[in-house]
């Protein structure tokens, strides 16, 4: 599991920085799945 401030290669798009971690406030999303915000930083 990452942690808020990894860096992260994301596919072949570039290094991302882990800004949040969390779950998703929307009706239909599953609210045990993990998801991360990316910040690009390259």
């Amino acid at each position: 599991m990452l942690d808020r401030g990894d860096a992260v290669v994301y596919k072949c798009r570039g290094l991302y920085k882990v800004e949040e971690i969390g779950t998703l406030d929307f009706l239909y999303s599953d609210s045990g799945r993990v998801y991360y915000t990316l910040l690009l930083i390259s």
